[in-house]
């Protein structure tokens, strides 16, 4: 634990706050279809066993250091790991493992920034380093989740992201879209080949 030097910047409230939202809304979604809740690690939760000489960002769970080349970072806003039935209606058919990283986007950030986020992403996903804090994940399906606050901005980063090796692994949304109702079964979550998916599919009537 440490003690802020000055007060938070509203941005940075607002933005903690929205992370809080998304893991309640997730959490409700589950609860609504009768499943487990998520494992959840926050942006702000600390590796204990990391040295206190490190800068306190380091000292972070989520804190992904890549040397390269090229040298990376990633620093999600969250993450959560979560049981995904196969089919709602046959529990015997089994689940999979799904982890899903979230980005947090407030619209505050230009290209070259969310640019530069996405070879840690990368170097995230290909090389599983996430099995530092979720161990027997290696066949777990990965989804990065952008929560935004318009449309526009999910086509803008859908155009600027659609090129890229972490392209296939994003979903999107607008913190309005999700609610506990719609987060899992709906489909809210935009991907960049311009289709609307689900997380988890209702059975066929």
């Amino acid at each position: 634990a440490r003690v802020s030097r000055g007060d938070p910047k509203p941005e940075t409230i607002h933005h903690r706050l929205q992370i809080v939202r998304t893991k309640l809304t997730i959490d409700d979604a589950c609860r609504s279809l009768n499943l487990a809740c998520s494992t959840w690690i926050l942006e702000q939760d600390r590796d204990y066993s990391a040295s206190d000489k490190l800068p306190p960002s380091h000292r972070r769970i989520l804190y992904h250091a890549f040397p390269g080349p090229p040298k990376s970072t990633c620093q999600p806003d969250a993450v959560c790991r979560m049981s995904v039935p196969r089919d709602l209606s046959n529990p015997a058919a089994g689940t999979s493992d799904l982890i899903g990283f979230f980005e947090i986007d407030c619209s505050s950030e230009g290209r070259k920034q969310i640019a530069g986020k996405l070879p840690g992403y990368a170097a995230l996903i290909s090389q599983r380093t996430f099995r530092r804090y979720f161990p027997n994940s290696d066949q777990a399906i990965i989804r990065l989740f952008w929560v935004c606050h318009t449309w526009e901005r999910i086509h803008s980063l859908c155009e600027r992201l659609k090129d890229d090796p972490v392209a296939a692994f994003c979903r999107f949304t607008t913190a309005n879209d999700l609610t506990p109702t719609t987060a899992l079964t709906t489909r809210i979550w935009h991907a960049t080949d311009g289709k609307r998916r689900e997380i988890i599919r209702l059975p066929s009537r």
